[in-house]
Protein backbone atom coordinates (compact mmCIF):
# COMPACT_ATOMS: atom_id res chain seq x y z
CA UNK A 1 0.00 0.00 0.00
CA UNK A 2 2.58 2.19 0.87
CA UNK A 3 4.71 1.72 -2.22
CA UNK A 4 1.61 1.91 -4.52
CA UNK A 5 0.66 5.57 -2.38
CA UNK A 6 4.49 6.60 -2.91
CA UNK A 7 4.02 6.28 -6.66
CA UNK A 8 0.77 8.48 -6.80
CA UNK A 9 1.76 10.88 -4.82
CA UNK A 10 4.93 11.01 -7.57
CA UNK A 11 2.45 11.76 -10.26
CA UNK A 12 0.37 14.62 -7.86
CA UNK A 13 -2.44 11.82 -7.47
CA UNK A 14 -4.50 11.98 -4.43
CA UNK A 15 -6.08 8.37 -3.50
CA UNK A 16 -9.73 8.43 -3.12
CA UNK A 17 -10.49 4.71 -3.11
CA UNK A 18 -8.49 1.94 -3.39
CA UNK A 19 -9.73 -1.43 -4.35
CA UNK A 20 -8.03 -5.03 -5.13
CA UNK A 21 -8.37 -7.73 -7.92
CA UNK A 22 -6.43 -10.55 -8.06
CA UNK A 23 -2.36 -8.93 -8.62
CA UNK A 24 -3.89 -5.57 -9.68
CA UNK A 25 -5.25 -2.64 -7.47
CA UNK A 26 -7.87 -0.46 -9.02
CA UNK A 27 -7.70 3.42 -7.75
CA UNK A 28 -9.98 6.61 -7.76
CA UNK A 29 -7.72 9.21 -8.04
CA UNK A 30 -8.47 13.17 -8.19
CA UNK A 31 -7.72 12.52 -11.63
CA UNK A 32 -9.16 9.82 -12.52
CA UNK A 33 -9.49 6.09 -12.29
CA UNK A 34 -6.22 4.01 -12.77
CA UNK A 35 -5.38 0.79 -12.74
CA UNK A 36 -2.04 -0.38 -11.39
CA UNK A 37 -0.02 -3.40 -11.99
CA UNK A 38 3.42 -4.68 -10.75
CA UNK A 39 6.13 -4.80 -13.16
CA UNK A 40 7.14 -8.12 -14.16
CA UNK A 41 8.89 -7.53 -17.48
CA UNK A 42 11.77 -4.63 -18.21
CA UNK A 43 10.58 -5.26 -21.89
CA UNK A 44 7.55 -3.93 -21.66
CA UNK A 45 8.24 -0.26 -22.72
CA UNK A 46 9.86 -1.60 -25.51
CA UNK A 47 7.17 -4.17 -26.36
CA UNK A 48 4.39 -1.79 -26.61
CA UNK A 49 7.00 0.52 -28.76
CA UNK A 50 7.43 -2.47 -31.46
CA UNK A 51 3.72 -2.87 -31.30
CA UNK A 52 3.06 0.87 -32.25
CA UNK A 53 5.49 0.69 -35.07
CA UNK A 54 3.91 -2.78 -36.65
CA UNK A 55 0.41 -0.78 -36.66
CA UNK A 56 -0.91 -3.26 -33.68
CA UNK A 57 -3.13 -0.86 -31.23
CA UNK A 58 -5.11 -3.12 -29.85
CA UNK A 59 -2.87 -2.78 -26.43
CA UNK A 60 -2.79 -0.08 -23.09
CA UNK A 61 0.16 1.29 -22.99
CA UNK A 62 1.52 2.60 -19.15
CA UNK A 63 1.10 6.32 -18.64
CA UNK A 64 3.91 6.37 -15.84
CA UNK A 65 7.87 6.50 -16.18
CA UNK A 66 10.01 3.17 -17.24
CA UNK A 67 11.99 3.53 -13.31
CA UNK A 68 8.76 2.49 -11.52
CA UNK A 69 8.44 -0.75 -10.19
CA UNK A 70 4.81 -0.53 -10.85
CA UNK A 71 2.88 0.19 -14.27
CA UNK A 72 -0.20 2.95 -14.19
CA UNK A 73 -3.05 2.12 -16.89
CA UNK A 74 -6.03 4.19 -17.69
CA UNK A 75 -8.86 1.93 -16.20
CA UNK A 76 -11.17 0.92 -19.25
CA UNK A 77 -15.17 0.38 -18.57
CA UNK A 78 -16.00 -3.03 -19.55
CA UNK A 79 -19.52 -2.98 -17.98
CA UNK A 80 -21.28 -4.73 -21.43
CA UNK A 81 -21.96 -8.14 -20.59
CA UNK A 82 -20.46 -10.58 -23.60
CA UNK A 83 -20.90 -14.52 -23.62
CA UNK A 84 -17.56 -16.34 -23.91
CA UNK A 85 -17.85 -17.16 -27.50
CA UNK A 86 -17.84 -13.60 -28.57
CA UNK A 87 -15.04 -12.84 -26.34
CA UNK A 88 -13.15 -15.55 -27.88
CA UNK A 89 -14.03 -14.61 -31.13
CA UNK A 90 -12.98 -10.86 -30.48
CA UNK A 91 -9.80 -12.90 -28.88
CA UNK A 92 -9.00 -15.09 -31.84
CA UNK A 93 -9.56 -11.89 -34.29
CA UNK A 94 -6.69 -9.26 -32.58
CA UNK A 95 -4.04 -12.32 -32.22
CA UNK A 96 -4.88 -12.90 -36.07
CA UNK A 97 -3.98 -9.40 -36.59
CA UNK A 98 -0.79 -9.71 -34.23
CA UNK A 99 0.83 -12.90 -36.08
CA UNK A 100 0.22 -11.37 -39.22
CA UNK A 101 1.53 -7.99 -38.83
CA UNK A 102 4.73 -9.11 -36.66
CA UNK A 103 5.41 -12.05 -38.48
CA UNK A 104 8.84 -13.03 -40.59
CA UNK A 105 10.83 -15.91 -41.39
CA UNK A 106 13.72 -16.97 -40.11
CA UNK A 107 16.18 -19.97 -40.29
CA UNK A 108 15.58 -23.30 -38.72
CA UNK A 109 18.82 -25.52 -38.89
CA UNK A 110 17.84 -29.20 -39.86
CA UNK A 111 19.42 -30.14 -36.82
CA UNK A 112 17.37 -27.84 -34.23
CA UNK A 113 14.09 -29.51 -36.34
CA UNK A 114 16.05 -33.18 -35.61
CA UNK A 115 16.02 -32.22 -32.53
CA UNK A 116 12.42 -30.71 -31.73
CA UNK A 117 11.36 -33.74 -33.23
CA UNK A 118 13.12 -36.27 -31.74
CA UNK A 119 12.39 -34.93 -28.25
CA UNK A 120 8.18 -35.08 -28.95
CA UNK A 121 8.36 -38.61 -30.01
CA UNK A 122 10.37 -39.93 -27.15
CA UNK A 123 7.89 -37.91 -24.56
CA UNK A 124 5.32 -39.45 -26.72
CA UNK A 125 6.58 -42.95 -26.10
CA UNK A 126 7.21 -42.15 -22.78
CA UNK A 127 3.56 -41.10 -22.63
CA UNK A 128 2.82 -44.64 -23.64
CA UNK A 129 4.61 -46.43 -21.02
CA UNK A 130 3.33 -44.73 -18.16
CA UNK A 131 -0.48 -45.20 -19.31
CA UNK A 132 0.23 -48.78 -19.82
CA UNK A 133 1.43 -48.64 -16.41
CA UNK A 134 -1.22 -47.07 -15.35
CA UNK A 135 -3.44 -49.59 -17.18
CA UNK A 136 -2.11 -52.38 -15.72
CA UNK A 137 -2.02 -50.89 -11.93
CA UNK A 138 -5.98 -50.81 -12.18
CA UNK A 139 -6.66 -54.13 -14.00
CA UNK A 140 -4.69 -55.15 -10.56
CA UNK A 141 -7.24 -53.96 -8.46
CA UNK A 142 -9.76 -56.31 -7.07
CA UNK A 143 -11.99 -52.89 -5.81
CA UNK A 144 -12.07 -50.02 -8.75
CA UNK A 145 -12.12 -46.34 -7.74
CA UNK A 146 -14.45 -44.45 -9.99
CA UNK A 147 -11.27 -42.58 -11.09
CA UNK A 148 -9.45 -45.98 -12.08
CA UNK A 149 -12.75 -47.42 -13.52
CA UNK A 150 -13.37 -44.35 -15.56
CA UNK A 151 -10.31 -44.53 -16.94
CA UNK A 152 -10.41 -47.39 -17.94
CA UNK A 153 -12.98 -47.69 -19.65
CA UNK A 154 -11.58 -44.61 -21.62
CA UNK A 155 -8.00 -45.52 -21.74
CA UNK A 156 -8.34 -46.11 -25.50
CA UNK A 157 -8.61 -42.72 -26.41
CA UNK A 158 -5.31 -41.98 -25.25
CA UNK A 159 -3.63 -44.25 -27.39
CA UNK A 160 -5.26 -43.05 -30.24
CA UNK A 161 -4.45 -39.54 -29.16
CA UNK A 162 -0.60 -40.38 -28.89
CA UNK A 163 -0.99 -42.59 -32.16
CA UNK A 164 -2.37 -39.35 -33.68
CA UNK A 165 0.17 -36.90 -32.10
CA UNK A 166 2.95 -39.09 -33.63
CA UNK A 167 1.18 -39.32 -37.37
CA UNK A 168 0.96 -35.47 -37.57
CA UNK A 169 4.47 -35.01 -35.75
CA UNK A 170 5.79 -37.15 -38.74
CA UNK A 171 4.34 -34.75 -41.13
CA UNK A 172 4.98 -32.06 -40.06
CA UNK A 173 8.38 -33.40 -39.76
CA UNK A 174 8.75 -34.32 -43.54
CA UNK A 175 7.95 -30.60 -44.15
CA UNK A 176 9.85 -28.99 -41.85
CA UNK A 177 13.42 -31.10 -42.59
CA UNK A 178 13.27 -29.70 -45.85
CA UNK A 179 12.41 -26.00 -45.37
CA UNK A 180 15.17 -23.74 -44.00
CA UNK A 181 13.10 -20.89 -42.94
CA UNK A 182 10.55 -20.98 -40.34
CA UNK A 183 7.64 -18.49 -39.70
CA UNK A 184 8.21 -16.50 -36.71
CA UNK A 185 5.78 -13.47 -34.35
CA UNK A 186 5.50 -11.81 -31.79
CA UNK A 187 2.91 -14.17 -29.79
CA UNK A 188 0.76 -13.03 -26.48
CA UNK A 189 1.74 -15.92 -24.65
CA UNK A 190 -0.85 -15.77 -22.09
CA UNK A 191 -4.42 -15.58 -24.04
CA UNK A 192 -7.59 -16.16 -21.11
CA UNK A 193 -10.87 -15.32 -21.61
CA UNK A 194 -10.47 -12.54 -18.89
CA UNK A 195 -7.56 -10.59 -21.06
CA UNK A 196 -9.33 -8.73 -23.19
CA UNK A 197 -11.06 -5.36 -21.82
CA UNK A 198 -12.66 -2.69 -23.53
CA UNK A 199 -16.34 -2.33 -25.57
CA UNK A 200 -16.28 0.09 -28.37
CA UNK A 201 -12.29 -0.85 -28.88
CA UNK A 202 -10.95 -3.64 -27.46
CA UNK A 203 -7.66 -4.28 -26.12
CA UNK A 204 -5.64 -7.07 -24.88
CA UNK A 205 -4.03 -6.92 -21.24
CA UNK A 206 -1.37 -9.07 -19.56
CA UNK A 207 1.24 -8.56 -22.16
CA UNK A 208 4.15 -10.11 -19.16
CA UNK A 209 4.69 -13.71 -21.22
CA UNK A 210 5.04 -12.25 -24.43
CA UNK A 211 7.94 -13.46 -26.77
CA UNK A 212 8.57 -14.48 -30.21
CA UNK A 213 7.89 -17.74 -31.19
CA UNK A 214 5.66 -20.00 -33.71
CA UNK A 215 2.23 -18.71 -33.56
CA UNK A 216 0.21 -21.69 -32.72
CA UNK A 217 1.02 -21.38 -29.25
CA UNK A 218 -0.95 -18.82 -28.71
CA UNK A 219 -3.72 -20.66 -30.34
CA UNK A 220 -2.66 -23.93 -28.48
CA UNK A 221 -1.98 -22.05 -25.24
CA UNK A 222 -5.84 -20.63 -25.55
CA UNK A 223 -7.46 -23.98 -26.35
CA UNK A 224 -6.26 -25.75 -23.75
CA UNK A 225 -7.28 -23.28 -20.94
CA UNK A 226 -11.19 -23.00 -22.60
CA UNK A 227 -11.61 -26.17 -24.55
CA UNK A 228 -14.83 -26.66 -22.71
CA UNK A 229 -16.14 -23.07 -23.06
CA UNK A 230 -15.92 -21.88 -26.44
CA UNK A 231 -16.39 -24.09 -30.05
CA UNK A 232 -12.08 -23.98 -31.06
CA UNK A 233 -12.96 -25.20 -34.61
CA UNK A 234 -15.03 -22.07 -34.87
CA UNK A 235 -12.17 -20.18 -33.76
CA UNK A 236 -9.73 -21.70 -35.64
CA UNK A 237 -11.39 -21.20 -38.69
CA UNK A 238 -11.83 -17.16 -37.49
CA UNK A 239 -8.14 -17.34 -36.77
CA UNK A 240 -7.47 -19.27 -40.81
CA UNK A 241 -9.56 -16.35 -42.82
CA UNK A 242 -7.05 -13.40 -41.44
CA UNK A 243 -4.16 -15.38 -40.76
CA UNK A 244 -3.84 -18.56 -42.33
CA UNK A 245 -1.92 -21.25 -40.87
CA UNK A 246 1.24 -23.11 -42.74
CA UNK A 247 0.43 -26.69 -43.39
CA UNK A 248 3.23 -27.42 -40.88
CA UNK A 249 2.31 -25.28 -38.80
CA UNK A 250 -1.49 -26.97 -38.43
CA UNK A 251 0.28 -30.02 -38.11
CA UNK A 252 2.55 -29.24 -35.44
CA UNK A 253 -0.09 -27.73 -33.71
CA UNK A 254 -2.25 -30.89 -34.21
CA UNK A 255 0.49 -32.98 -32.95
CA UNK A 256 0.35 -30.61 -29.70
CA UNK A 257 -3.57 -30.33 -29.15
CA UNK A 258 -3.47 -34.54 -29.57
CA UNK A 259 -0.88 -34.62 -26.72
CA UNK A 260 -2.38 -35.56 -23.33
CA UNK A 261 -1.25 -34.28 -19.61
CA UNK A 262 -0.06 -37.25 -16.89
CA UNK A 263 -2.66 -37.70 -14.57
CA UNK A 264 -1.41 -38.44 -10.87
CA UNK A 265 -3.86 -39.83 -9.02
CA UNK A 266 -2.91 -38.27 -5.87
CA UNK A 267 -5.79 -36.35 -4.81
CA UNK A 268 -9.27 -36.52 -2.84
CA UNK A 269 -11.17 -39.36 -5.07
CA UNK A 270 -13.70 -36.90 -6.11
CA UNK A 271 -10.76 -34.89 -7.80
CA UNK A 272 -9.21 -37.71 -9.08
CA UNK A 273 -12.35 -38.91 -11.01
CA UNK A 274 -12.40 -34.80 -12.08
CA UNK A 275 -9.16 -34.83 -13.41
CA UNK A 276 -9.64 -38.39 -15.52
CA UNK A 277 -13.07 -37.02 -16.81
CA UNK A 278 -11.39 -33.61 -18.42
CA UNK A 279 -8.50 -35.95 -19.53
CA UNK A 280 -10.77 -37.82 -22.11
CA UNK A 281 -12.77 -34.85 -22.80
CA UNK A 282 -10.14 -32.82 -23.97
CA UNK A 283 -8.99 -35.84 -26.00
CA UNK A 284 -12.33 -36.55 -27.44
CA UNK A 285 -12.65 -32.78 -28.41
CA UNK A 286 -9.42 -32.68 -29.69
CA UNK A 287 -9.92 -35.56 -32.01
CA UNK A 288 -13.98 -34.02 -33.04
CA UNK A 289 -12.08 -30.77 -33.98
CA UNK A 290 -8.70 -32.07 -35.61
CA UNK A 291 -11.41 -34.70 -37.79
CA UNK A 292 -13.16 -32.00 -39.28
CA UNK A 293 -9.94 -30.14 -40.58
CA UNK A 294 -8.41 -33.88 -41.35
CA UNK A 295 -11.31 -36.18 -42.09
CA UNK A 296 -8.61 -39.03 -43.13
CA UNK A 297 -7.71 -38.78 -39.53
CA UNK A 298 -11.56 -39.25 -37.99
CA UNK A 299 -10.89 -43.44 -38.97
CA UNK A 300 -7.27 -43.96 -36.94
CA UNK A 301 -9.16 -44.70 -33.93
CA UNK A 302 -10.50 -47.69 -35.83
CA UNK A 303 -8.13 -48.66 -37.51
Amino acid sequence: MNDVKELLDKYNFKIERLSFNDNIRIVNTSEGKFVIKSKKNNDTRELFRYLKSKNFHNYLDYINDDQDNFMIFPYISDDIKVDKEEIAKDIILLISSLHSRTSFYKSFPIDEVKAFYEEKIEYISELEKYYENIRLMIEEQYFMAPSYYFLLRNISWIFHSLNSSKYFLDKWYEISKNKKNRRLCLIHGNLELDHIIGSEERFLISWDHARVDVPIYDLLGFYKKNFNEVSFYTLLNIYEEKSPLLPEERYLLFALMFIPEKIKFDKEEILNTKDAYYLIKYLTVSSQIISNYHPSNSDKKND
